[in-house]
């Protein structure tokens, strides 16, 4: 056939109908990339949720925490959320694959918690029948997490599952919220752990709680402690904050240790407090102890501490000790440390003193640590 006899109005209808169909899919392939992009088409929607779900699915072993671990828990946890839907158990074995890789912990434990939510009894039957492991751990911290506050009897309970640092964290935790809601359970239950260290650690955040509130009864119930190694522990941490309210009570309780590094201890815990109220009765209470060792032990530990809130007030505290030999001590020692601080205030501190014994002494012993050693 001769190209010349093919008529021209049919081919030119043809190629324009192409070109109007290819406009078309054109405009609709636009439309549906656009409609990615527009705000709440982002991770939030439905189906790049289940797009990214499916992901994640497809991904097996480490890979699964590797991928997990380059999200926040929000966004972990929408990708999960419909795999969780379709199958519970599915979903926090990949929550716990992100458990296993390195330095992705708390983002798993965040991530575990929000799977929890509020379904806790059928999660944790899920859990108890999975056994233990070290990932698992984290599963029970995220439970626990969940439970401490509303139900810290329950959370006691499931502690058992966890283990190390990890296991003394939790019980912090668990026992900061019992001894608000009921000591006394919160007492009884920390009496009943097994180790030393823990039981003391638990009754330790209790009795915080607790001279907070009464003061007297906290210190009556420690008395009654039948442990003495673990009362002596309880009457350590309590003296603080005993000093704080009672300064004299606390001290009392002080001098009726018999000398020991214990006594020596008590006795520096109890300075931390009472120096910064009174610092005068306090360094005159460390200057009347009777075994020189610990009596200089307190007044080093005293005066150091006043020097941390106020040299001036170190300083005049230990000009006023009653000892020749603990005044000598106290004043070097604010001496030595002022002179490299700000020698300027301590020679104007100097020449206010109004003994002029005394001024001699001090100004002596400014120039033995301005002078060289040779």
């Amino acid at each position: 056939m001769n190209p010349r006899s093919i008529p021209l109005l049919p081919v030119l209808a043809a190629a324009l109908l192409l070109a109007v169909l290819a406009a078309g899919w054109l405009f609709h392939r636009g439309s549906a990339v656009a409609s990615d992009e527009v705000p709440g088409g982002g991770i939030h929607s439905p189906r790049r949720a289940t797009e990214q779900s499916n992901k994640t699915v497809r991904l097996k072993g480490a890979g699964i925490g590797q991928h997990l671990a380059t999200l926040s828990a929000e966004e972990a946890l929408l990708e999960l959320q419909p795999l969780a839907e379709r199958d519970r158990a599915a979903a926090f074995e990949q929550a716990l694959a992100l458990a296993l890789h390195p330095g992705s912990e708390e983002l798993a434990r965040g991530v575990l918690r929000g799977l929890i939510g509020a379904d806790l009894p059928a999660t944790i039957a899920w859990a108890e029948s999975r056994g233990p492991s070290p990932e698992m751990e984290l599963f029970w911290a995220a439970a626990i997490d969940l439970t401490a506050g509303p139900d810290p009897a329950r959370a006691f309970e499931l502690s058992h599952h966890v283990h190390g640092d990890l296991r003394r964290s939790l019980l912090e935790e668990i026992f900061a919220e019992w001894a608000g809601e009921d000591p006394e359970s919160a007492k009884r239950a920390a009496g009943s752990l097994a180790s030393d260290e823990e039981r003391l650690a638990a009754l330790r955040v209790v009795l915080a709680s607790e001279l907070d509130r009464d003061l007297e009864a906290t210190i009556a119930w420690i008395e009654s402690v039948g442990d003495l190694e673990l009362q002596d522990g309880l009457y350590y941490q309590a003296v603080r904050h005993w000093a704080a309210r009672d300064p004299s009570g606390a001290a009392d309780f002080a001098d009726s240790l018999v000398e020991s590094d214990y006594k020596t201890h008590v006795a520096g815990r109890l300075l931390e407090s009472w120096v910064r109220s009174d610092a005068d009765a306090a360094m005159a209470w460390a200057s009347q102890l009777p075994d020189q060792e610990s009596r200089e032990e307190a007044i080093s530990r005293g005066i150091r501490l006043a020097f941390e809130g106020s040299p001036e007030q170190a300083a005049d505290v230990a000009l006023r000790l009653p000892g020749e030999g603990d005044r000598a001590a106290a004043l070097e020692l604010v001496v030595s440390a002022w002179v490299e601080q700000d020698p300027t205030a301590l020679e104007k501190w100097v020449d206010d003193v109004p003994d002029a014994n005394a001024r001699a002494r001090i100004l002596q012993m400014i120039q033995d640590h301005l002078t060289p050693a040779r």
